[in-house]
């Protein structure tokens, strides 16, 4: 129903800001696309590239990777996500859910053969760009506007798929350090931190100032004191957790 009523607001006639780059103003949207692209996407080069490392780095390990997909394990891959904008192909999360019973099987044995050949299909890499403006900036310049890459809906699940997978089996074959934190489910970024906050308020209800001293050493005893818990937590978090 409020879809409906949407088509009897008036839509805005106000046009989109013209960009100004270098003096020049440029104002048709195909000309703005252009100077974006220029401005934001092609900055960079070959020659602003990581250089390879002189060394071949040669694996100690295999890792086995599972590569049988059911249709739930294709099926969540490709439908749990909430982004629902169109991409390049057309094809949306929404028209994926709709259609899954009649895809299921044709994207489950597609998913399951890249796994098996180790293949990721050309057409999947392709990626319309959008250029989303930020809030509160001025929109006649080129900085505020924030390149994103629309990548088609089945790619991005069978990356999805991969990902998980190699996180579990980095895991569960011992790959990664224990104390590895993100990129690995059950390893939130913010886990150092909160472990080494709790080491430090550990350490700071172990040994309190002397209710008898002054307030002036008392203070300073307590800054003193905390500030050797911090340093010790630093350096245990930093050197032996490492080690562990």
């Amino acid at each position: 129903m409020y879809k409906v009523m949407r088509w009897t607001k008036s839509s805005s006639q106000l046009r989109a800001s013209p960009l100004e780059i270098e003096g020049i103003v440029y104002e048709t949207q195909k000309d703005r696309a252009q100077v974006l692209r220029s401005a934001l996407l092609e900055r960079r080069n070959l020659a602003d590239d990581v250089e390879e490392p002189a060394e071949a780095i040669e694996a100690t390990m295999r890792l086995d990777l599972d590569c049988t997909v059911t249709r739930d394990d294709a099926r969540h891959a490709c439908t749990s996500t909430g982004n629902t904008s169109s991409r390049a192909d057309g094809i949306t999360v929404v028209m994926l859910k709709a259609a899954w019973p009649s895809i299921s099987t044709a994207v489950t044995t597609l998913f399951q053969a890249s796994l098996r050949l180790g293949h990721y299909p050309q057409a999947f890499p392709e990626a319309e760009v959008v250029m989303i403006p930020k809030p509160g900036k001025d929109l006649t310049t080129a900085r505020p506007w924030r390149p994103i890459s629309l990548l088609s809906c089945l790619g991005e699940g069978l990356e999805r798929l991969v990902a998980k997978r190699l996180a579990w089996a980095a895991i569960t074959q011992k790959v990664v350090h224990p104390q590895q934190a993100g990129a690995l489910p059950k390893r939130s970024c913010s886990d150092p931190a909160l472990a080494l906050l709790h080491d430090v308020e550990l350490a700071l209800c172990k040994r309190k100032p002397l209710r008898s001293s002054p307030w002036t050493y008392k203070a300073h005893s307590t800054l003193s004191f905390a500030t050797d818990s911090y340093a010790d937590c630093w350096n245990k978090a930093g050197l032996n957790r490492r080690d562990g």
